[in-house]
């Protein structure tokens, strides 16, 4: 009995293992495809430490700040598992003007199919003695304090990403400038930045959304709030054309297009300590709010308010001041409420998660916005 047999003197089985063979180098692609995608997702989370369990990776006493004078009922410091500084804050970044973004953006998206920024992206806009920036929130994910000056005044932005709060603060306090670092620790689930002094145990403590040194030698001291907006870039550069703006180059190869917290947002779970909570009959923890300063308290507003009032207009105007509404942009970024008055000049604000605001400020009430 004959056996059959192609021209080239291949068997099939032969031809197919060839084939298979020869394709070894796709499937090695595929599989570091695989993994770099995995690391991506992954990594931001790792070094944020936002899986955690920080009671069994630092104690209080393991970062060295004296604490000793704590201000009673500040809250607990919990250490959030993350040493001093293992976030790094930033200190006079770079800046780009906001008109050279169009450029920037061609220039990204072809060198790394990416843009630079686009109109949807949070940011924290700043406007002083005639100088304007914005701090993008997609860099503050993973710096979350920014040590600058605009307008010839010392400043920090701090933002904490736990809690979604953004703030202003003047850097000038009773005539000396600070440089605000991150602490590694927390309070209610809100960043407590430092001071950085030579000796680590003359460091002050201070509360974001406390707005005060809670430890330390200046403990007690107040933090002076700086008017800004939490907004998207399209809303801010449409606002303030002259405006400039974080560059990416801040001497760290992240991929800051990369959201660290998107899932943080999405499962609404806390992952930290706070005391008190609010009553669990009442909106949910991570409701927005914006809390606005009138003398010397505070009148909250839920985000939800704000959006029925302002209707398909997006703004309203109410007892001297004027709301804006920004939805949900098409990169998915939270949106966002800017308070001003009737000059549009910004008001002190904060918006931030509803658990975030009421364990500081647990006097607070929801107010109305009225008809």
């Amino acid at each position: 009995m004959s056996t059959e047999q192609d021209n080239s003197g291949t068997t099939p089985e032969q031809g197919r293992t060839l084939e298979v063979g020869g394709l070894w180098w796709l499937w090695l692609l595929v599989i570091v495809a695989m993994l770099a995608m995995l690391i991506r997702i992954l990594l931001p989370v790792a070094q944020q430490g936002l899986g955690s369990d920080p009671s069994q990776v630092l104690s209080l006493a393991d970062y060295g700040y004296d604490t000793a004078n704590q201000v009673p009922d500040s809250g607990v410091l919990t250490p959030s598992g993350l040493k001093r500084d293992q976030i790094r804050a930033l200190s006079a970044p770079p800046v780009v003007a906001g008109s050279e973004v169009p450029a920037i953006n061609k220039k990204e998206r072809r060198l790394y199919h990416r843009k630079f920024i686009v109109s949807g992206d949070r940011v924290v806009g700043v406007s002083l003695n005639g100088e304007e920036r914005a701090y993008q929130i997609n860099i503050l994910n993973y710096h979350e304090i920014v040590n600058d000056e605009l307008g010839g005044v010392p400043i920090a932005i701090v933002y904490s990403p736990l809690c979604d709060a953004a703030t202003v603060f003047r850097s000038d306090v009773n005539g000396n400038t600070l440089e605000f670092g991150s602490s590694g620790l927390l309070i209610n689930s809100n960043i407590v930045m430092y001071d950085r002094q030579d000796d680590p145990s003359q460091s002050s403590l201070w509360s974001q959304l406390q707005l005060r040194a809670v430890a330390g030698p200046l403990a007690g001291t107040e933090l002076q709030l700086v008017p800004s907006a939490l907004t998207h870039w399209g809303d801010w550069v449409a606002a303030h054309p002259q405006t400039t703006l974080m560059a990416r180059e801040t001497g760290e190869p992240r991929d800051y297009n990369t959201n660290p917290y998107l899932r943080y947002f999405e499962m609404g779970e806390l992952r930290f300590p706070v005391e008190p909570l609010p009553p669990a009959d009442g909106m949910a923890l991570m409701d927005r709010v914006i809390a606005i300063r009138a003398g010397d308290s505070w009148d909250v507003y839920t985000f939800d308010d704000v959006k029925v009032k302002a209707g398909e207009a997006g703004v309203f105007g109410w007892q001297g001041m004027q709301f804006s509404y920004i939805p949900y942009s098409n990169t998915l970024d939270p949106p966002g409420v800017v308070v001003t008055d009737g000059a549009g000049n910004y008001l002190d604000s904060i918006s931030t998660f509803w658990f975030a605001w009421y364990a500081m400020h647990p006097d607070s009430a929801i107010s109305s916005l009225g008809d």
